[in-house]
């Protein structure tokens, strides 16, 4: 059977990757799939501080577990930092692997220098690769790019509405890149937007998103606002959930 190895990189920084993959982390916990979760960007941390093991006084441990940690590396440091995704796959586990931005022309070098995604297929992995969707066009030559150098990956093109509402992503809608994305193996999904002030106070109160609705650190309508975006944030991951590693499940939301 073949596992699942999802990246998540970007050549434009700001655009809600981390937030579509602390979603997709978040499922890979509660579904208790073993998955092996990295924080590539270890100078931020973004998603080390939302998922990592923390001690009984709250703060992140300097070793995480396999099980129900998250891996930093740091993806721009060097060669050999980047190079610690070997060391990942030899978990023999599903992964994923939240990137920088601008990690996309350094993913690239790399497969060029080592044959990267043919190591990955012979180690037992199917590549997914998130491509997070703005109005932007920049980020939309992130799926070009991709679907150039690797035609036969997974490639999922996650449109973003926190940067706009249905009528911005029109020229998205009818661009080439996605056409030929979908005629491809190519998918899909519209992510919800989470109102920046809440997202704020969820990261400051240290919480998981599927705790935040039922947390007494939020207002009681931002508990509401929380419990809506995550169920429509879920569902769409679900959409998607078998070249993600995801089990298919009814969608629950603790309210």
């Amino acid at each position: 059977m073949m596992r699942r190895l999802v990246l998540v990189p970007s050549n434009k920084g700001g655009i809600g990757k981390t937030t579509v993959a602390k979603v997709i982390g978040e499922q890979h916990r509660r579904q208790n799939t073993g998955c092996v979760i990295v924080d590539a960007d270890a100078g931020v941390g973004g998603l080390l501080r939302h998922l990592g093991d923390r001690d009984a006084e709250g703060q992140v441990l300097p070793v995480q577990s396999i099980e129900s940690g998250v891996f930093a590396i740091d993806w721009h440091q060097d060669v050999r930092s980047r190079d610690a995704i070997a060391d990942v796959l030899a978990h023999r586990r599903d992964v994923l692997i939240d990137l920088p931005g601008g990690s996309l022309g350094t993913m690239k070098a790399l497969a060029d220098e080592t044959d990267l995604f043919e190591i990955v297929r012979r180690a037992g992995f199917d590549p997914t690769i998130v491509c997070c969707i703005t109005p932007y066009r920049e980020t939309w030559n992130d799926v070009r790019d991709v679907h150039a150098w690797l035609p036969d990956a997974n490639i999922l093109a996650v449109v973003n509405e926190g940067f706009g509402d249905y009528e911005d992503f029109a020229d998205w809608r009818s661009s080439k890149t996605r056409a030929a994305l979908l005629a491809g193996r190519g998918r899909e999904i519209v992510f919800p937007r989470l109102e920046p002030r809440i997202a704020a106070r969820i990261a400051w109160h240290r919480l998981r998103f599927f705790d935040a609705p039922m947390s007494e650190r939020l207002g009681v309508l931002d508990r509401g606002r929380v419990h809506q975006w995550l169920r429509r944030a879920t569902a769409a991951i679900h959409e998607v959930g078998d070249c993600l590693g995801l089990a298919p499940m009814k969608v629950e939301v603790p309210q």
